[in-house]
């Protein structure tokens, strides 16, 4: 029994973790969407994809739009009108120190690596919910290296929040 051919949406899928999953999900067999903000390196991993008789979309858009979700979800609806698999890879990282870190990139970081992520899977759910084997999946090295360093940075100033509890 052979299994139904899969229909897969990946963030960030230009370059990295995100192009080598789509190459992996084409090898098996899926179509997948390659959603990323560079036109140039989106159309390059989709001619790969392509050249190995695989099915690719490519997708430029910047998920700090908060409008990209839905109009990224309305573009899957009348390309495929099916998605099994949500792959939210992409992930906006400055490092900064915190002392000069701005409320723009704050809101960069949110948007993308939050506020986005959240949205698209709500923007996917009527798609995801017809399908017969639905994955929304979190993969991002650079959003858990991000973690680690926000937490490497407490406990290595933990004497500022030590020294001001009372008693």
């Amino acid at each position: 029994m052979t299994q139904p051919k899969q229909f897969v949406l990946i963030t960030g899928g230009s370059s990295g973790i995100g192009a080598a999953t789509a190459r992996r999900f084409s090898k098996q067999g899926a179509a997948v969407a390659i959603l990323a903000r560079h036109a140039d390196a989106i159309d390059s991993v989709v001619k790969e994809i392509r050249a190995a008789k695989g099915e690719a979309l490519g997708i430029p858009a910047d998920l700090w739009d908060p409008e990209t979700p839905q109009t990224v979800m309305d573009f899957i609806t009348t390309s495929w009108g099916k998605l099994d698999v949500l792959v939210n890879n992409a992930a906006a990282i400055k490092h900064l120190p915190v002392d000069q870190a701005t409320p723009e990139v704050f809101e960069m970081h949110y948007a993308v690596n939050v506020r986005a992520p959240y949205f698209l899977v709500q923007a996917a759910l009527p798609l995801l919910k017809k399908s017969v084997s639905p994955w929304s999946l979190r993969l991002s090295v650079r959003y858990i290296n991000l973690m680690w360093e926000v937490l490497l940075l407490i406990l290595s100033r933990n004497d500022i929040f030590w020294q001001n509890l009372p008693g």
